[in-house]
Order: structure tokens, then C-alpha cells, then sequence
């Protein structure tokens, strides 16, 4: 069998999580300055791409979104939206030219958020990725808790993604840090068949100590994007640790 080889650093897009991911770690709320000198400290060692928040949340995370988009950074911002029109044109507001849609795919997490058949869940994923790239928005599809739906339901949601929502790039997450490295990394290699030339970016999580693990297996040549999460983890016995 032919040796596997990682891709070189030059051909991974680094997106950092911290401003948005950050604050869920227990305890952890930052406020629009210290938003903003992590934002300019990111930008400083080179991270390509930086995540800055919901918009949506509140006012001072739509204030802290706009100071930062406005603060002439090198590194791409973008913001995590529903698929919600509000979302998307509140995200607009902030002037951000980059968004992540955030639909719920996993059995768990569609059940309990979401009171629609499947079919109906995929058709506001992918009317939001439309409006989005129909007011000129570089959009990021995420199938949310990705790892816990059915492998041929999560094919399809990325196919149609990419198909009729015409999105830039599909993400990976696994939202509640379940997945062990192989089945991780089998889970991309499946959805890059089905998406093609997408760009795939991963999203992992490290709360039972998986994520860090399933970093070769995520960048065996087959994903673009890879997210840093400066965030939540838990030491042994399962206190949360930084």
C-alpha cells in the first residue's frame, strides 16, 4: 500500500475558531477590546482566516464583528450565521464579505432543534447558501454535528450544497468531539467523493481528548481548511480544563 503524506503547510488555510469557539469554554467571555487584540494578535503570526462570532447573538457581538472586519486585517473574517435570512443580512450589516452556514444534519441535534422533516431542513441550507451567494458572499457549508448523521443523509446535504446552493466550501464539524481519528478521517474521505473539487474544511473538538488525534487523518490530502480551536477540553476525570 502506498505511503499516505500530509500536505505541505503552504497548501492548508489555517481558520481560527478562538473569538467564537473561545467562549465556550466554561467561564470565558471576552469583551470587544480583548475581541479585538486577539483578532490583531492572530493577524501578527499569520492565521490565514479568523472567525469573529455570531452576529446574531447580541449588539455588542454585532459592534465587535464590524470593528474588526473594519480594522484592516490581513487575514480573512468571517462570522457563523443560521440559515436564516436575518442571520445572513445581519452578518451583511457587519460588512462581512465571508460567512459559515450552520445547519443542524446530526440525528441528535436536527431532532432536538428542529421541529421538520429532513427534506425541509436541506431546502433552508441550501435557499440560504443561494441568497448568500447571490449578494456576493463567499459561503462555507457546515453539516453541524456532522458526525452523528447518517452517512448517506450527510453525503446528500453536502452534494446539495454544492449542486443547487452553489457554496464555495463544505466544513466538517464534529461538534461534540465524538468521533475517533479513523472514523474522522473515513468520514472525509466519503464526503469528498461526494463533493468533488469543494474545498473541505475540518472542524474538530477536543472534549474527550479526540481532536488533536484526528488531525492527520483530516489532512491526509484531502481537505483545504483546517479550523484551531482555542477552546474547550476536559482533563482527566472530565473537569474542564484551558
Amino acid at each position: 500500500m502506498a505511503e499516505k503524506k500530509l500536505p505541505s503547510a503552504s497548501q492548508i488555510i489555517i481558520s481560527d475558531e478562538t473569538l467564537r469557539d473561545g467562549e465556550q469554554h466554561p467561564g470565558v467571555v471576552f469583551s470587544g477590546a480583548e475581541k479585538m487584540e486577539i483578532a490583531k494578535l492572530l493577524d501578527e503570526i499569520g492565521v490565514h482566516e479568523i472567525s469573529v462570532g455570531i452576529p446574531m447573538v447580541s449588539e455588542a457581538e454585532k459592534e465587535s464583528t464590524t470593528h474588526i472586519v473594519k480594522a484592516g486585517l490581513k487575514a480573512k473574517i468571517n462570522g457563523l450565521v443560521r440559515a436564516v435570512k436575518g442571520d445572513i443580512d445581519r452578518a451583511m450589516d457587519c460588512g462581512l464579505k465571508m460567512i459559515r452556514i450552520g445547519l443542524p444534519v446530526g440525528k441528535p441535534l436536527r431532532t432536538s432543534e428542529m421541529d421538520k422533516p429532513f427534506n425541509e431542513i436541506l431546502k433552508m441550507g441550501v435557499n440560504a447558501c443561494r441568497y448568500a451567494k447571490d449578494n456576493g458572499l463567499y459561503v462555507i457549508s457546515s453539516a453541524t454535528d456532522c458526525t452523528r448523521a447518517e452517512l448517506d443523509l450527510l453525503k446528500d446535504t453536502y452534494k446539495a450544497f454544492v449542486e443547487e446552493g452553489g457554496t464555495d466550501r463544505v466544513r466538517m464539524p464534529d461538534t461534540v468531539g465524538c468521533s475517533n481519528p479513523e472514523a474522522y478521517g473515513y468520514l472525509v474521505a466519503e464526503v469528498k467523493k461526494a463533493v468533488g473539487k469543494i474545498p473541505i474544511e475540518v472542524h474538530t473538538h477536543n472534549d474527550f481528548g479526540l481532536g488533536f488525534g484526528e488531525l492527520p487523518c483530516r489532512t491526509m490530502g484531502r481537505c483545504k481548511c483546517v479550523d484551531d480551536n482555542g477552546q474547550r477540553h476536559r482533563r482527566k476525570g472530565g473537569e474542564y480544563g484551558s
